[in-house]
Order: C-alpha cells, then sequence, then structure tokens
C-alpha cells in the first residue's frame, strides 16, 4: 500500500460522486487508483455522508 509512483510510465486516476439523497442529506464517493510499471494497482475510496440539520 506504500508503493508510490515510480520512475517511468504511471497512472492515475480519479472519480468524484456528489448527489443529494434529500433536502437534508448528501453524499460524496471518492475513488482513487494509480498503477506504475512494476507495481499492482492501488486502490482507495471513501464514503461520505452528511446530515443537515
Amino acid at each position: 500500500m506504500l508503493e508510490g509512483l515510480q520512475p517511468g510510465r504511471n497512472m492515475t486516476w480519479r472519480l468524484l460522486l456528489q448527489k443529494n439523497l434529500t433536502q437534508y442529506l448528501d453524499i460524496n464517493i471518492n475513488y482513487q487508483a494509480r498503477k506504475s510499471e512494476t507495481s499492482q494497482t492501488i486502490h482507495n475510496g471513501n464514503i461520505q455522508l452528511r446530515a443537515y440539520f
């Protein structure tokens, strides 16, 4: 998991989804990944549910 980008060819990609579920609830989904020539793909993500009151 601690392998970062290496010299040579590297790829990174990101996806962010934000949605209002109701007037009082929002959801955020964040996904990131990276890959270098010498390492496997590393995936990171998180989900946030926000309530307003």
